[in-house]
């Protein structure tokens, strides 16, 4: 049975709330995720779920059994499939109105510009400090909204970097030097708890949203930490460095 659905009556909820203006803006947006994972999941069915007119969805990996835990884009029947393949699968169903773009390979020195250039707003939901920094030098370069999110255990943190405005703290103000792999344990060695991903995964989107249609969010400089183990949430600032390796070549 084919189900015909229009725009109106499937984002009326948001209309009710944004307005139309607001949402024709969100139609007009541009979000790369970088990593489908337990951060990308949930950051990616509800950036969908809400109109964003592109979305980029960029993982080189394939779902495997131990995903299934936190990643909730996945089921059984995906292990062993290319992530963006079922991304783009579900998706589609999820939000018809929605133009994806697959990037199935990882981000590196080579295509980091030509494709970040391409989108409004960032969203790096990667496991690992390379790409992270990476995903962060470019973002500044090409003066785009950065929205950086981590987890450990039970705890998280999430960022806002914007570049479009070229100012406040970056992520290197934080760390002059890329930590090394091994200075924390992994996911992986210490475990993670699911529902964690989807606390932070979600307020990546929502933090992309407001940024969209311009309402109150994370500035530059602030760190939201997140314990679900006490239920605690805290905003630290930081400052500007003003010999950080991004500063020297603005």
């Amino acid at each position: 049975m084919t189900i015909s659905i229009t725009q109106d009556e499937l984002y009326k909820r948001q209309i009710a709330l944004v307005g139309e203006s607001s949402f024709l803006q969100i139609k007009k947006a541009k979000v790369l995720l970088v990593g489908v994972g337990g951060l990308g999941c949930p950051a990616l069915q509800y950036l969908a779920s809400a109109g964003v007119g592109e979305i980029g969805i960029m993982d080189f990996d394939v779902v495997s059994t131990s995903n299934l835990q936190r990643q909730i884009l996945f089921d059984i029947s995906d292990i062993g499939k290319k992530k963006v393949d079922v991304a783009f699968l579900k998706l589609n169903k999820l939000a018809p109105f929605c133009s994806l773009h697959l990037f199935p390979f990882a981000l590196n020195s080579l295509n980091a510009q030509e494709i970040i250039s391409s989108f409004d707003i960032i969203l790096d939901c990667s496991d690992n400090y390379k790409c992270k920094f990476l995903t962060h030098d470019y973002a500044f370069l090409c003066s785009k909204i950065l929205i950086q999110a981590s987890v450990y255990q039970y705890e998280g943190q999430i960022q806002v970097f914007d570049f479009s405005k070229q100012s406040g703290p970056c992520l290197r103000c934080l760390w002059s030097e890329m930590p090394k792999d091994r200075c924390m344990d992994t996911c992986q060695e210490v475990g993670v708890l699911g529902p964690l991903l989807g606390v932070l995964g979600s307020m990546q989107a929502s933090e992309a949203i407001k940024h969209i249609i311009k309402k109150e969010h994370l500035k530059n400089g602030e760190t939201l930490f997140v314990d679900l183990l006490t239920n605690s949430f805290e905003i630290r600032r930081f400052k500007k460095l003003e010999n950080c390796a991004c500063r020297v070549v603005e």
